[in-house]
């Protein structure tokens, strides 16, 4: 399944001796179609439902020169709308990563 982006942005340039870059993304939610089947594969019913809900994606890194040595770091987060119950079992709401 695809998620359409409602907007994003980047953002890159240097501060001195620093190079930096983020980009954001927003996507909506997006449902899909389920059949309900019983035990002997007769249909037993069919309706839409939440598989991806609405999300922000960010990531964003940063990278020096001081001398001979070169530091860095690098954040990624995702925020997601878990107020459904069922996706709220099966995905995080929030999870965020960083490394130096």
């Amino acid at each position: 399944m695809q998620s359409t982006i409602l907007g994003a942005a980047k953002v890159s340039g240097r501060l001195g001796r620093v190079s930096v870059g983020l980009l954001n993304a927003t996507t909506r939610a997006e449902y899909g179609r389920f059949e309900a089947v019983d035990a002997e594969g007769q249909r037993v019913g069919e309706g839409r439902a939440l598989v991806e809900p609405l999300s922000n994606y960010l990531v964003g890194r940063a990278r020096g020169t001081f001398g001979e040595t070169l530091v860095g770091g690098l954040l990624t987060s995702v925020v997601r709308d878990t107020g459904d119950p069922a996706i709220g079992a099966m995905l995080p709401s929030s999870a965020t990563i960083s490394m130096t």
